[in-house]
């Protein structure tokens, strides 16, 4: 009887002890073969490291969309800056001088911020044409050798927010000119063109009765333009009986032809085919000793210079007299700032040398010392032609 009882909790607890028994002998299997439950060490690892290089690609393809996105912002600005300064060249005839550089942002009665170079007297600021950094300027270029000064772009003088003098990356964008080319008359607004036309009935031009009626263009001679003549012709002799035109240059005799001339132009007037040497833009093989080893143009009139993204030599937003550094030693981009690789000026004179080329990282140096990023744009006094030039 006691055995009938007992036949189904006894079941029970068999399967129970059974059970139990199981767990345990599973439990000693694991353990004696280093099993768990959870992710291993190298588990763990494998994934971790697979999220890292999933991170790390996203972060690279951001930096390069970042970085294009403020090279293409940079690039716009300058462009803008360009259309400005051609349009301040047509409506005073000549271009601006630059602003300094380390004043602080948004000018005031004792802030000069964004105004070219010149003197403050009685609320009127009169600017310093045609030399751009006399000592008792206000505000003038922060570098100055023969011809050639750089400053900060002057947006305040060219009617543009305050913005459009900071690059994407927080630097200043600077500017050098020919100070010849901000002289007033340097680029004539509304000259008066003569038309010579020598035939058989005689030399007339548009009413004058000689050429020295015509004035000059620059200096005492009168300066030829068009009909295929060389630029900075000027005629040496004129002979009325046979109506033959002597030209410099090695120019030939001309009869029975029409020639153009500039009439009643300042001396200070710079002709369109302007070939004297101003300021050089050297191409991508860059420089040797501070001098282009090939030079797309020794013609620029000005330049817009940003330090790009390592922002070495540039002037910081906020404006004072320290300039950023990222210690780069790249050669073209020493030369384009006129300063060391600590970012302070460089000791040597100003020379009116600048590399244009695209950006360039040297992956060889891991802290990117020998990379190349400046932005640089310029025009010569042809690109500057007034609509009836």
């Amino acid at each position: 009887m006691v055995s009938d009882l007992c036949l189904v909790p006894c079941k029970k607890d068999a399967v129970r002890m059974r059970y139990r028994n199981l767990k345990i002998l599973l439990s000693t299997k694991h353990k004696a073969q280093g099993v768990s439950f959870g992710f291993s060490l190298l588990e763990m690892s494998i994934v971790l490291a697979i999220i890292a290089l999933i991170v790390g690609s996203g972060i690279a393809v951001f930096m390069v969309s970042l970085q294009n996105r403020q090279s293409s912002e940079t690039q716009n600005k300058m462009r803008v800056l360009q259309q400005a300064i051609y349009n301040y060249r047509v409506a005073y005839g000549r271009l601006p001088c630059p602003a300094d550089a380390t004043q602080t942002t948004d000018a005031t009665a004792n802030n000069y911020f964004g105004l070219e170079a010149g003197t403050l007297s009685g609320g009127v600021w009169t600017p310093d044409a045609g030399n751009c950094s006399n000592a008792g300027d206000s505000a003038k270029a922060n570098f100055s050798n023969g011809n050639n000064v750089e400053g900060m772009v002057p947006t305040k003088t060219l009617n543009l927010a305050d913005d459009y003098a900071i690059d994407a990356w927080g630097g200043r964008i600077m500017y050098a000119v020919d100070k010849n080319f901000t002289a007033t008359g340097a680029l004539v607004v509304n000259p008066t063109i003569a038309v010579l036309t020598a035939n058989t009935n005689g030399m007339t031009a548009n009413g004058f009765t000689s050429l020295n009626a015509l004035g000059s263009y620059p200096g005492t001679a009168v300066t030829v333009v068009g009909n295929g003549i060389p630029p900075n012709t000027t005629i040496t002799s004129i002979n009325y009986s046979t109506l033959a035109i002597g030209l410099s240059n090695g120019a030939p005799l001309l009869t029975g032809v029409t020639l153009s001339f500039y009439s009643g132009l300042p001396a200070t007037a710079i002709p369109p085919g302007d070939q004297n040497t101003r300021m050089s833009i050297c191409d991508a093989s860059g420089t040797t000793g501070g001098a282009c080893n090939n030079a797309k143009t020794t013609f620029a009139a000005y330049v817009l210079i940003s330090s790009g993204p390592n922002n070495h030599g540039a002037y910081p937003r906020n404006g004072g007299v320290t300039r950023m550094s990222s210690g780069s030693n790249n050669a073209d981009e020493l030369v384009n700032c006129n300063c060391t690789n600590a970012g302070v000026a460089s000791g040597t004179p100003f020379p009116g040398v600048f590399v244009q080329k695209d950006a360039v990282y040297d992956y060889s140096h891991p802290d990117h010392t020998d990379d190349f990023d400046d932005i640089v744009l310029y025009a010569t006094r042809s690109d500057l032609r007034a609509p009836n030039e």
